[in-house]
């Protein structure tokens, strides 16, 4: 597992949910209350890149955030 922790974004009509990419791939969402998600979709050993975009609830997304890297443990 990887977990990924970010902060709250803002937006002028508010924040409905977060998007979370996985080597460009969406594999997740979380309400705007959540500010983590865990990554279960791994393999040992292995590296992967996360960016996550927060969603307005007019539907519109935001840039994505700086890319992260993680490797999943053994």
């Amino acid at each position: 597992q990887i977990l990924l922790q970010w902060s709250g974004a803002t937006d002028n009509v508010g924040i409905s949910a977060y998007d979370i990419y996985q080597n460009g791939a969406l594999v997740g969402s979380v309400n705007s209350a959540t500010l983590f998600y865990t990554a279960t979709n791994v393999v040992a050993l292995t590296t992967y890149n996360f960016v996550v975009r927060a969603r307005d609830l007019a539907g519109n997304q935001s840039p994505q955030s700086n890319l992260v890297t993680g490797t999943a443990r053994n």
